[in-house]
């Protein structure tokens, strides 16, 4: 066993702080083809990748087309879908808090939830890893900054009357710390919002290591929908919002995921909907029958994943777990 994950095994949780940790199963990255193991914790059922890249890796798997050029990630309607989620969720918050006030969205990427809560007067902030991002945004009038360790930012005390970490919160290799921090710098009521993919999902426990939001070693903790709202509540939130359903992202999910585990090229349709300069890994030397294959797959595996995911959802097994919290 690798030395790096022995000590991970015997290290303390991030989440609990017991030392009851074991491999789950193993998984490779797909932009690099590096190997990782997935460490459940038995006290809290946490999931975490081992090794955890330190800094100076971080390059290699954060490769500047993982974030596409500027806003675009995404093709066609994919862009769409994905831009009209993000401002869906900003059109809530500012009809939850009733009135302007001052947001911080951790890991912003495009800013989108900024940018529209800044239309409706709200006073806005950001971080985000991508250099060409922040000074986008921060042209804009938006205050971003280029900062992985929230701490570091040295906001003031109770500053802020909403947080967000839209599918962010599974980055962070300090997780505890990071919501320690988040409640220093909310004021009381503030709202916290944070979404992740759930690992105890019906499709993640089906595909495993074909599951297309494992996404290691980016993704350096996976929770579930009981393992997250348990964990904001243990840092001092309220949680009073649950939901086991995101149309963005576990319909695509489920799809790729199937497709994954069937055998196509890894996250094939995940590149085939990603713009030019988003493109992370390509398919070579595919066939005319083998293309037209791939297509049918892929829009037979979506229109069985829309039901499906309503399914999962209901049953409290969906892709994703989205959790309201109040300071």
């Amino acid at each position: 066993m690798d030395e790096q994950i022995a000590k991970q095994i015997d290290a303390a949780c991030a989440v609990c702080g017991k030392t009851n940790k074991t491999v789950f199963f193993e998984a490779t990255d797909y932009i690099t083809r590096d190997a990782f193991s997935l460490l459940r914790c038995h006290e809290c059922g946490t999931v975490e990748t081992a090794p955890r890249p330190v800094n100076e890796e971080l390059p290699r798997f954060y490769p500047t087309e993982y974030f596409g050029s500027e806003e675009q990630r995404f093709t066609g309607l994919g862009q769409r879908l994905f831009k009209q989620g993000r401002l869906a969720l900003a059109d809530q918050i500012h009809r939850h808090h009733g009135k302007p006030g001052r947001a911080l969205d951790i890991g912003c990427g495009p800013g989108w939830i900024l940018e529209r809560l800044q239309t409706r007067g709200w006073e806005c902030h950001g971080t985000e890893m991508s250099q060409e991002l922040v000074q986008r945004l921060s042209a804009t009038g938006l205050q971003v900054y280029r900062e992985p360790d929230l701490r570091n930012c040295h906001f003031p005390d109770q500053h802020f009357d909403v947080v967000t970490l839209w599918h962010v919160f599974e980055h962070i290799s300090n997780p505890s710390e990071i919501l320690d921090e988040i409640h220093r710098i909310t004021k009381p009521g503030s709202l916290i919002i944070i979404a992740t993919p759930d690992i105890d999902g019906a499709v993640a426990r089906f595909t495993r290591e074909n599951w297309f939001a494992l996404d290691v070693p980016r993704h350096l903790f996976h929770y579930s929908h009981k393992t997250l709202p348990a964990f904001i509540t243990k840092a001092r939130f309220n949680v009073i919002r649950k939901h086991n359903l995101s149309l963005e992202q576990d319909i695509f999910g489920m799809a790729q995921s199937l497709m994954n585990k069937l055998g196509f090229h890894y996250n094939q349709f995940y590149m085939a909907i990603r713009h030019q300069s988003a493109q992370v890994s390509r398919v070579k030397r595919e066939t005319l029958l083998s293309k037209l294959f791939f297509a049918v797959s892929a829009v037979v595996l979506t229109a069985i994943s829309i039901p499906a995911a309503l399914v999962f959802s209901l049953l409290k097994s969906g892709g994703t777990i989205e959790v309201w919290a109040l300071r």
